[in-house]
């Protein structure tokens, strides 16, 4: 009967898994595989290495709001759900979306110089993704994973119809084209699959604990978020373009996979968060185990195949990108695992350790980053990279190790 129960659950989980694995093959794969190639192709090296440090700084913020407040949700919802009322997420949703909107057209506009079109299609796209990637969290927390899946499947549509729009008008200030039309897209999908979208927006007697809560989250989020693309942040002034554009597509198949491997950590934490699941020491390092045995496959899956995928997709930008390939590619899986041990810390490790970490993770990445990229160029940080990846995830590993107790 046990058995049953167990293998039960595991069919579940896998389902689940799958389903949030092709959910995010479908945006990821036409992003990766049609939207960056096509635009690297359509616009030279420079300018290129401008539009990725322009889609992290967008991508950042999507995720860190959207993602921090989807977190937030997750692991109150149980309590959230004792009371009637509803609201307070909204207020944040809608008051983090609104300043979002104003401070990134500033700051495209003006700190990167980027015509006012494209700053304008580039921050819609970067607040409609905010508030999907909130939004999703009702398919999350009532594990309605196929749902996500139509989800993504309408975003995907409308990349490929934007991409075919850009192409049309023949004109390249008009870049984002495909991915705002994909995200509207996915906006409307939501508005007429979900409620959560339309709750009220009211504060109730929760808000202090849900403004709190979310403060330190996101702050957690940011940090997290800006250190995945602060690679693009850091090289363009201190290298330029020519030098994003190489490190971004030398790292392409592992930052791939880590997009791809991103929803087994959303349906680890929408299962910690689900009534009565209890996490012990145990189970803590069998996930650990799982991750470093995925860790090491996924690094000589990169040795093997990223030469040839980086080859195939960025012809054009893969002599640049070829001396960096195995370092900025383990570099990045090392990144993976830390995100697969995230969720088990998210749940189960006071916050303000999880701040310390990022606090530790910022200051090796950004001081170890630009000493390393000043002495030894574009070289010198991706090892750095790779290093500073590798203290964080053992720093991980070590309050998992402290904050969860029970062996049983």
């Amino acid at each position: 009967m046990i058995a049953k129960v167990v293998i039960s659950k595991f069919q579940k989980v896998s389902k689940n898994f799958l389903l949030n694995l092709f959910a995010s093959l479908l945006t990821t794969g036409v992003a990766q595989l049609v939207l960056y190639p096509v635009l690297a192709v359509l616009i030279p090296s420079e300018a290129y290495g401008e539009l990725l440090t322009v889609m992290g700084i967008a991508n950042t913020v999507a995720v860190a709001c959207g993602g921090s407040l989807n977190n937030v949700r997750l692991i109150l919802q149980e309590k959230y759900n004792e009371g009637s009322e509803r609201g307070d997420f909204s207020v944040l949703l809608w008051g983090m979306t609104s300043i979002s909107f104003f401070v990134l057209l500033l700051i495209f506009n003006l700190l990167y110089n980027q015509p006012l079109a494209s700053s304008i299609l580039v921050t819609l796209y970067s607040v409609l993704c905010l508030i999907k990637t909130y939004v999703q969290v009702e398919y999350q927390f009532k594990l309605q994973y196929e749902r996500i899946v139509f989800s993504n499947l309408f975003v995907a549509a409308g990349n490929l119809l934007g991409l075919f729009a850009l192409k049309m008008s023949n004109n390249v200030h008009l870049w984002p084209l495909p991915f705002v039309l994909g995200e509207i897209a996915g906006f409307f999908y939501l508005l007429f699959s979900t409620k959560i979208i339309k709750e009220k927006i009211k504060p109730t007697n929760f808000f202090p604990l849900v403004a709190k809560k979310e403060g330190i989250l996101l702050l957690s989020a940011i940090s997290a978020n800006i250190l995945v693309y602060l690679d693009r942040l850091l090289l363009l002034p201190l290298l330029g373009g020519r030098a994003v554009g190489s490190y971004t597509v030398a790292s392409v198949f592992g930052k791939s996979l880590g997009i791809l491997m991103g929803p087994l950590a959303g349906v680890l934490l929408s299962y910690y968060a689900q009534k009565g699941f209890k996490m012990n020491r145990k189970l803590f390092w069998k996930i650990n185990f799982s991750t470093i045995c995925m860790g090491i496959l996924f690094s000589i899956l990169s040795l093997i195949i990223s030469p040839l995928f980086t080859k195939l997709l960025y012809p054009s930008l893969y002599e640049e990108a070829a001396p960096y390939l195995a370092i900025a590619n383990i570099s990045a899986i090392v990144g993976i695992m830390a995100n697969m041990i995230m969720p088990s810390i998210l749940k189960f490790v006071p916050t303000i350790w999880q701040l310390l970490v990022q606090g530790v993770y910022c200051v090796l990445y950004l001081g170890g980053g630009v000493l390393a990229t000043r002495m030894y160029s574009l070289r010198g940080f991706a090892i750095m990279a790779l290093v500073t990846s590798t203290v964080k995830l053992l720093l991980l590993f070590a309050l998992g190790q402290i904050f969860i107790q029970g062996e049983e």
